[in-house]
């Protein structure tokens, strides 16, 4: 239930994202960081949002096994789609520890 959650929002943000940011890419981000100090809040508090989440991310990776580079390097990029995207991948190898005989308690770590 947890990984299809995971996916149907991985989905529907990046498609909703792709949607909104395609017609203006970057120029339309500059735009509304020049116009309205409110879309510097914004980006401000996405940026420290964004950073929290690599301080748990990186450790969190590397205790299952798995780089957290792709994910880290992503996140400039394309933001909460590689933090979402990592925890899709989080999920397949937690279900992958589980059914390689690794106890349920132990993968919910």
């Amino acid at each position: 239930m947890r990984l299809a959650a995971l996916v149907a929002l991985l989905v529907a943000f990046t498609t909703w994202s792709l949607v909104i940011v395609a017609p203006e890419g970057l120029p339309g981000l500059l735009a509304l960081l020049k116009e309205r100090p409110w879309g510097q809040q914004v980006f401000v508090d996405l940026a420290i949002a964004l950073c929290v989440s690599w301080v748990w991310l990186a450790p969190e990776a590397r205790s299952k096994g798995m780089s957290p580079w792709p994910y880290l390097v992503a996140t400039p990029f394309v933001g909460s789609i590689a933090v979402l995207a990592f925890l899709v991948h989080r999920e397949l190898v937690l279900r992958r520890g589980v059914s390689g005989g690794a106890s349920p308690a132990a993968a919910a770590r």
